[in-house]
């Protein structure tokens, strides 16, 4: 017998962390448990909708699941009665619509009917339909099925959203239809979608129009990108310009403060509804994923950078043509962009603005030159991502977000709330100062 007086083998760590093998497991069984979402015991269908919840968003459970069956068997779970079932099923679709793959099957599903008629119907869980719809429709085929291109109901889908979007939302409430808004911006994405919504029999737009400024800002970005989109296309705006519309003041009116310094010749072509504001215009706070009662404030100028720079834009896209350029020095709105600059602090707006003013002052220079391709200085390139229509602007990444908690929106909202302050504070600094100057200048 001899004793083992050799060394033992060396030991090495382990290839992969109790992590990264806990992880890898999981996407092994992740394929399997597809199937039990068709499962007729209430429990295993709960656990495995919420398993695959738990993880569709990670990149490496859509590869293990681009292999299965899971887009239609979860779309088959959108009618299921229990309130639980459905919201991990709606939680694992938000996720998976974030990849162009399963987005596209889920339209091949009918997933859009689906939605609106859960929509419609005041589903308990409403918002999170409406958040997987402004998701579906980024994509442009997501946006013809809700407009319901070529069907014999063509624009009921978007009439009866609209409706919806319109109704009160009572004081202390969360906001149901907010979403709404990013779904009808991506819908004038289209061609389609911009054609419907400016279709004078309908009258959608002067549905629209009063949620340029409102005190939700998912309302108000979300109609100011409809505007926006409409604006890409020179051929709609002297419709937009025009009565009933008439979009021009109510681009401006949440840009110019009331106390500007005006020449004579600049005051009788400023629109009438922008002649003698007050110094201060009274608003609500913007606050995110809050109710829609929030405390009235003094503000000199709309208090959210994102509105602004897309209210920016809109001038700016008004200078595509001739006649457009001709319209907006005709009521002084160099002017009026004038003294607003006077109060803006972004760096980014102020560019935008200075552009606003270069295409405005290039009518002076070359008043022969007929049109204009402004869209190089607009803030988002009007392209979908997706290669669908010419024109638009994506769904915010927000729009990706699982439940989330009362404490986290209201952080969010008193952060929102000290942030928007702390600019109104600013705001009146500065104008102190400005006007300070001006009594000195007045005096010498």
């Amino acid at each position: 017998t001899h004793s083992l007086t050799h060394s033992p083998p060396p030991t090495h760590p382990p290839t992969h962390s109790p992590t990264h093998l806990r992880t890898h497991s999981q996407m092994d069984e992740l394929a399997d448990l597809v199937p039990f979402l068709g499962d007729k015991k209430e429990q295993v269908k709960l656990v495995t909708a919420e398993r695959i919840a738990l993880l569709s968003s990670k990149p490496e459970a859509q590869t293990v699941l681009r292999n299965t069956k899971v887009v239609r068997l979860l779309c088959r779970c959108l009618g299921d009665n229990n309130p639980v079932i459905l919201r991990a099923v709606l939680s694992a679709l938000i996720n998976l619509s974030a990849n162009v793959f399963f987005l596209d099957q889920m339209v091949k599903n009918h997933i859009v009917n689906r939605l609106v008629d859960a929509i419609l119907g005041r589903s308990k869980v409403s918002e999170l339909y409406a958040i997987l719809l402004s998701n579906i429709t980024i994509h442009d085929s997501g946006c013809l099925k809700l407009i319901q291109v070529g069907e014999p109901l063509e624009g009921y889908y978007i009439t009866k959203l609209i409706d919806l979007f319109v109704l009160e939302v009572a004081p202390g409430t969360r906001d149901e239809f907010g979403w709404v808004a990013g779904i009808l911006r991506n819908v004038t994405q289209t061609t389609e979608g911009r054609e419907l919504l400016l279709d004078p029999t309908r009258g959608l737009m002067n549905k629209l129009i009063p949620y340029m400024q409102v005190d939700s800002v998912i309302r108000q970005r979300g109609i100011l990108g409809v505007i926006k989109n409409l604006l890409f296309e020179s051929s709609h705006h002297q419709r937009l310009l025009s009565q009933p519309i008439e979009i021009l003041p109510k681009i401006l009116w949440p840009l110019v403060p009331g106390n500007g310094h005006y020449e004579d010749y600049e005051v009788d072509g400023i629109p009438t509804a922008l002649k003698n504001l007050p110094a201060t215009k009274t608003v609500s706070l913007s606050f995110p994923l809050s109710p829609t009662s929030s405390p009235l404030t003094q503000v000199q100028i709309e208090p959210d950078g994102e509105s602004r720079a897309a209210l920016v834009d809109c001038l700016i896209l008004l200078t595509s043509t001739l006649e457009g350029r001709k319209y907006l020095k005709k009521n002084s709105v160099y002017a009026l962009v004038r003294e607003y600059d006077k109060l803006e602090e972004n760096e980014s707006i102020t560019e935008s603005v200075y552009n606003l003013v270069v295409l405005l002052k290039g009518l002076d220079e070359n008043p022969k030159e007929i049109n204009v391709d402004p869209t190089t200085y607009v803030n988002s390139a009007p392209a979908n991502e997706y290669g669908g229509a010419d024109s638009g602007v994506v769904v915010d990444e927000g729009a990706k977000v699982e439940e989330v908690s009362q404490s986290e929106i209201e952080a969010i909202a008193l952060q929102h709330k000290e942030e928007q302050e702390a600019f109104i504070e600013r705001q009146r600094l500065r104008k102190a100062d400005i006007d300070e100057e001006g009594e000195e200048v007045e005096e010498l």
